[in-house]
């Protein structure tokens, strides 16, 4: 349909979906994807994640903080409060 937003249903045809799904829905894609099972919706996330690339910075930027606070002890094993003071 001409001036029909590409990958958004119509009322339309989210009333056909929920009707055919035997479920409420959304109409929305997370909701098509959350039926098939785990893989399919982490294709869809990193799909989204690849299209954001500020969403995807910020995924990496979280992910580096979390690698150093869980091996923080490795990383840095010594005591910062036992300090040599006699330098």
């Amino acid at each position: 349909m001409p001036g029909q937003i590409p990958g958004f249903a119509t009322v339309k045809e989210d009333k056909i979906m929920a009707q055919s799904a035997g479920s409420p829905s959304t109409g929305a894609l997370v909701d098509q994807e959350a039926e098939r099972g785990l893989w399919p919706w982490l294709k869809y996330v990193a799909r989204l994640l690849w299209r954001d690339k500020s969403g995807l910075l910020g995924l990496i930027m979280f992910s580096m903080v979390l690698f150093a606070a869980v091996f923080a002890p490795v990383i840095a094993p010594h005591d910062p409060i036992d300090q040599n003071r006699l330098i």
